[in-house]
């Protein structure tokens, strides 16, 4: 008889732990469903907001609209300003930021990149991996603003004189990469491995910096 009691009350206290879970997942499930039907009106609300920006340039560009009172022409003024912000937002937002990173190139670019051993090898990698095509105003996180003044963006354009953040940032950058092929695993050569690997310790000297820059100058200058 104790036997049976015991069996009952492990069983009642499974069925109330099991219990206890539901009730917890059906208060996770309500939760989520109030989030769902947020987002939703959220949703609604952006579509609401565009279609009438929408209806707003519509009737701008509407030929029988010839006059436009006081208060429409402010409209018209906050919608445009509100454009060019949004546009300038998004022009950022393609630049890449400049900073110490490690690149992650597939390993293929490097190594048919690193063959030149000359400023081939750094134009290559620079476009490869800066370039913005996409952004014609600034495909480049690189600014030239005089002979030897330039910007470099990070979140925000900001000056580097005589380029030397930029000049170490990018070499240090490139030199990282070059490191990861140069190797008995990718390359089967060991003479050719020494003749890399020449090349690549030259890239820590500020001589060979400066002559090699000169190349990504013209690669910007080109591009304005």
């Amino acid at each position: 008889m104790s036997d049976l009691l015991l069996i009952n009350n492990r069983i009642k206290e499974l069925f109330d732990k099991l219990n206890n879970k539901l009730v917890f997942i059906e208060d996770k499930v309500n939760k989520l469903e109030i989030i769902v039907n947020n987002l939703h009106k959220t949703s609604e609300k952006t579509n609401e907001k565009i279609n009438k920006m929408e209806n707003l340039i519509n009737n701008e560009e509407n030929s029988e609209i010839c006059n436009i009172s006081d208060e429409d022409t402010s409209s018209n003024e906050v919608i445009n300003e509100t454009f060019n912000k949004m546009s300038n937002s998004l022009v950022s937002s393609k630049i890449k930021n400049f900073q110490k990173e490690k690149m992650n190139l597939p390993l293929e670019v490097i190594k048919d990149s690193l063959r030149y051993r000359d400023h081939r090898t750094i134009l290559n990698i620079f476009r490869y991996y800066y370039k913005n095509k996409l952004n014609s105003e600034n495909p480049y996180p690189i600014k030239i603003k005089g002979k030897r003044s330039f910007e470099y963006y990070n979140n925000q354009w900001i000056i580097d004189n005589n380029a030397f953040y930029i000049k170490d940032v990018l070499f240090n950058n490139i030199e990282n990469e070059l490191y990861r092929v140069n190797n008995l695993k990718i390359i089967n050569d060991l003479d050719e491995i020494c003749n890399n690997q020449s090349f690549i310790v030259k890239l820590s000297e500020e001589k060979h910096r400066k002559n090699l820059f000169k190349f990504i100058i013209d690669e910007i200058a080109s591009c304005s």
